[in-house]
């Protein structure tokens, strides 16, 4: 079995050895061998041959790996070999089985994702650099590398137990049946240039070479691999040539990835424009899973056509998430975000196709609901209870109906079963949904990709559905099912598309022995090219040097070698780098020095192919008046003039004073003003905090009572600070309503109030879903407890004991007007009708509301008191600038119902550490019947009713504004409210605000 060495350097006499093979090949087309290091370049050369028209047996021409695959399918007898996902499902199994004795690689009994993947790696890098693991590490040994070494002999055995070969020890089979087969030869193999091989590949060499007529073996010469391994061999010489230097080289920094990945763009494109093929192009990358999802973010924008050699990760592709969140779903007790996810979704058909996913997750969030079956029909009932609105009602009832019905589906899935029974439930459910749902029309690129996506998915359960039956897992429940289908996919990818006429986007170790006309290589960093970690999975950097894998200066070897054979692959080559990622520096690989001063520099054109720098220049060209050259480059379904006008809508409109329609300043609008003043005129209704809102800011007013636009309301694990005032309102109020004590806390009462105040609140507490730690501790801070002391309510009486030596008493309670009284939440002097108002001029206000409570002095004046829960309240100066108008308005409004005078308004501050009755506007004539009070700055008055009479002429300027049509985007509150519904959407400009301030 003579050996042929041929020190090569990369794609050097590549011609050569396919012309060998293509001879030997005709003479014993099965006997005959040509193995070469990548997939790649397998394909490359089976193109050629095909277009040549030469005939051979493709199998015969693959890599080493594919070598072994073959000669397994060719003479394998009982065994089988698994893929990755039955080897993934058997060492699942054998941690969750031995969960109590792998207390290091396990979580709570079951096995991570991480774990899972990492430990297969492992044990195929121990088989491949065939070390004896753990005795090598000698006194590094562990627990660690002990529970690791019997998980691998356990796996190892489990295999051969049942006649098992994984993909990972494919080679390691194809030595061991080699040296077994000794008598059994073949013809003449040709092995071209692999790089740096590892131990088991060198082995698989040395059994072919033994039963080979022949072996012609091209050596790379670019590092410390000099043969030696190979025994007894006629060496050829070698050719002399520089091995780094195509014939031009270029390079380029750039600012960040994206930059780069841009840079990359706009000059394969100006390659292109300049009659470039796109299929001359190869754009590489050292880690091309990072760098892919930049590439397919930037290409598309450059109009490039481009092929991966990767297909996407599965757990990426939306059509998988959506299949995943079916089990997901109850997996999950049915979280909201997870129901909202499976019915936005336009994958699913069935139940989960009919229902508006926004509308659930509106009323999920209102109703805060946040998991459970059974929950989210009982609060949605619950919430279609607190309804006025029929509309409202009826679109809750038609949501529970069809939750109903999907929950009943998905509870199909539910239970503890043997992997099969899952997997044909899944299944089964899927289909009597008829699902996925892939769209027929549209952009055929996203087609195609949801087609290999969902075939690869497919494989998947068709791989674990052919493993079930001998793989003895226990019945498990949709959780574990759910999370080992993840772990089952997370390894996964869908196949990529193959177009050798589109830009090929591929890693750097692609790249050895190929022919690029124009090859760009980015992403060229310390970390990454080199990357030196070369630690194994589960191991320090002193474990793997101890394992004898391989040095730091092995590693630096290698990694030039692949760097070296990569340029050799290109004719005209672009070298690249980002200098940062993100906020984090980076470092240019320092296999660019060599380079540096000797290679020319690229990339300062290109850029105006892309599509987002078209945009942004056509513009800057319209804003300066150059019509014809911003025109020149939009792309052909944009008009021009409709870009014009939003340009000056930006520009123009939205600059100086708040005076057109795009500040919502309708005011010289005829027809909008005229249904403006109709809408909100003298019969209009309105509370005190709508007109608060306008008075602090319009356009809030504007987009919620005008546009009837609502925030999305947040989930609450909590109580909310509307729904805890309405639990301090309804406490207080049955309190007072039902107690006998004259509404007045004293000394000797206090502690029968305590009682009759803790029984109420234990009560309305039961109403509500919650029972995060937040709200146990919350519940505490109310009733009181022995760790956190007095609560709430019995500082409220404490404030309310003081308050007595006041002449003012509590006489109502939940006092309503222009509010329905269908309830009996409500005082007994409360009415239906909302209250007329003068304003003056003529004009009117019809206001409604409810009062928190009212206090009667016995000479017939009152007090307003509003009961706050939070941490602020209003102050008197925003009283008197005319931002809190409800005290004022309630004062009038009780005063025109009841014909007693109004003296002062108070906030009842009711917060643990800080609960206290404080006058904020008061008459300077009732000071000695205060006693008791907590009063604000500036809270005292002269004449209550000047005050009162300031607040109702700002309000009738309020009214007239909103009838004009004015609501400009201008708070009379800066800054912005922290809890402003519409942040999000506000155009609110601190610096617009500021100008009209500049000028005066």
């Amino acid at each position: 079995m003579p050996v042929t060495l041929y020190p090569i350097l990369p794609g050097d006499r590549l011609d050569e050895f396919v012309a060998g093979f293509r001879a030997a090949a005709a003479v014993d087309p099965f006997g005959t061998w040509l193995i070469l290091p990548t997939g790649r370049l397998v394909r490359e050369v089976l193109r050629r041959l095909d277009e040549e028209g030469v005939a051979v047996i493709q199998s015969r021409v693959t890599t080493l790996a594919g070598c072994a695959r073959t000669l397994f399918e060719d003479h394998a007898t009982d065994e089988r070999l698994i893929d990755e996902t039955e080897s993934t499902l058997i060492l699942s199994h054998l941690l969750a089985e031995h969960a109590d004795r792998l207390t290091l690689l396990t979580r709570t009994g079951r096995s991570g994702q991480g774990a899972v993947q990492d430990l297969r790696s492992l044990i195929t890098q121990i088989a491949y650099r065939q070390v004896a693991y753990p005795e090598a590490l000698g006194d590094l040994q562990s627990e660690k590398s002990a529970e690791i070494a019997w998980v691998r002999e356990a796996y190892l055995a489990y295999l051969h137990e049942h006649r098992l070969v994984s993909r990972g020890m494919i080679l390691l089979w194809a030595e061991r049946w080699l040296l077994d087969h000794r008598e059994t030869s073949t013809g003449t193999v040709w092995v071209y240039g692999l790089i740096e091989p590892l131990p088991l590949q060198k082995a698989l060499v040395l059994a072919i070479r033994d039963r080979a007529a022949a072996l012609h073996y091209a050596l790379p010469v670019l590092g410390g691999d000099e043969g030696a391994w190979l025994g007894e061999v006629e060496r050829l010489p070698g050719r002399a040539a520089d091995p780094a230097r195509p014939r031009q080289i270029r390079l380029a920094a750039w600012k960040d990835r994206v930059e780069e990945v841009r840079g990359i763009a706009g000059e394969v494109r100006a390659l292109i424009e300049e009659g470039v093929s796109p299929g001359e192009i190869t754009v590489a990358f050292p880690d091309l899973s990072r760098s892919g999802a930049l590439v397919a973010e930037v290409f598309p924008d450059f109009g490039l056509p481009y092929a991966p050699s990767k297909g996407l990760p599965l757990p990426r592709s939306p059509l998988v998430q959506a299949l995943m969140t079916v089990l997901a779903t109850p997996a999950r007790a049915y979280r909201r975000e997870d129901v909202v996810a499976l019915l936005k979704t336009p994958y699913l058909g069935g139940p989960a196709g009919e229902v508006d996913g926004d509308l659930v997750d509106a009323l999920a969030r209102e109703a805060n609901i946040v998991a459970g079956a059974e929950a989210w029909d009982r609060r949605l009932a619950a919430l279609a209870d607190r309804q006025d609105d029929d509309e409202k009602v009826a679109k809750i009832a038609e949501v529970r109906e069809r939750l109903v019905a999907l929950f009943a589906d998905l509870a199909t899935l539910e239970g503890t079963r043997s992997l099969s029974e899952h997997l044909d439930a899944f299944r089964a459910l899927l289909d009597c949904w008829e699902s996925p749902c892939l769209q027929t029309e549209g952009d055929p690129v996203l087609s195609d990709q949801e087609g290999r996506d969902l075939a690869a998915f497919r494989e998947v359960l068709d791989s674990l559905a052919g493993a079930a039956p001998w793989v003895p897992t226990r019945p498990m429940d949709l959780a574990r099912f759910h999370s080992g289908l993840g772990l089952l996919l997370a390894g996964g990818r869908a196949a990529p598309l193959q177009n050798r006429h589109a830009v090929q986007v591929v890693g750097i170790r692609e790249l050895p022995h190929l022919s690029v006309p124009y090859l760009f290589i980015g992403g060229l960093v310390e970390g990454e090219m080199p990357d030196l970690a070369g630690r194994l999975p589960f191991t320090n950097d002193q474990e793997t040097r101890r394992l004898g894998t391989r040095t730091g200066a092995e590693v630096l070897r290698e990694e030039r070698s692949y760097f070296l054979a990569a340029l050799r692959a290109g004719e005209h080559v672009y070298l690249s780098a980002p200098l940062s990622d993100g906020d984090r520096p980076l470092l240019c690989s320092s296999f660019l020095d060599e380079f540096v001063g000797d290679a020319g520099t690229w990339g300062e054109r290109g850029a105006d192919y892309s599509r987002l720098w078209a945009a942004a220049k056509a513009g800057a060209a319209f804003s300066d008046g150059r019509l014809a050259d911003g025109a020149a480059l939009l792309p052909p379904h944009l008009r021009v003039e409709n870009l014009v006008a939003r340009i000056n809508v930006e520009t123009r409109a939205r600059n100086g004073a708040f005076e057109s329609p795009f500040d919502a300043v309708f005011t010289a609008d005829e027809e909008i003003s005229a249904a403006l003043a109709e809408r909100f005129g003298p019969d209009a209704v309105y509370s005190p905090t709508a007109l608060e809102t306008y008075a602090r800011c319009p356009f809030w007013f504007y987009l919620g009572k005008v546009l009837g636009l609502e925030a999305f309301p947040a989930i609450e694990k909590d109580l909310p600070p509307q729904e805890r005032g309405r639990l301090v309102h309804q406490i207080a109020f049955r309190f007072y309503s039902g107690w006998d004590g004259a509404r007045v806390v004293t000394a000797e009462n206090r502690a029968q109030a305590l009682d009759a105040l803790q029984v109420i609140a234990a009560e309305e507490l039961e109403g509500y879903p919650f029972s995060s730690p937040a709200w146990v501790v919350g519940c505490e801070h109310l009733l009181g407890s022995e760790a956190t002391g007095p609560g709430v309510l019995e500082e409220f009486l404490a404030a309310e004991e003081k308050r007595a030596a006041s002449p003012f008493l509590p006489a109502h309670f939940e006092f309503s007007f222009g509010m329905p009284l269908g309830d009996t939440d409500a005082d007994p002097a409360s009415v239906p009708s909302p209250v007329a108002i003068p304003l003056g001029d003529g004009e009117r206000l019809l206001l409604r509301g409810r009062i928190d409570r009212v206090d009667l002095s016995p000479e017939g004046s009152f007090l307003i008191t509003d009961y706050k829960t939070g941490s602020t309240h209003p102050l008197p100066r925003e009283i008197t600038e005319g931002t809190a108008l409800q005290l004022p308005l309630y004062i009038r409004a009780v005063e025109a119902l009841t014909g007693l005078a109004g003296v002062g308004g108070t906030y009842y501050m009711v917060r643990k550490g800080e609960t206290r009755n404080k006058a904020v506007l008061w008459d300077t004539r009732i000071k000695p019947h205060l006693k008791g009070f907590s009063k604000a700055r500036e809270s005292e008055v002269d004449d209550i009713e000047t005050t009162v009479q300031a607040t109702l002429d700002q309000v009738r300027e309020y009214l007239r504004s909103i009838r004009a049509g004015y609501f400009p985007p201008a708070p009379r509150v800066t800054p912005c409210l922290p809890y402003c519904e519409c942040r999000t959407v506000c155009r609110c400009d601190k610096w617009r605000l500021a100008a009209p301030l500049r000028e005066e």
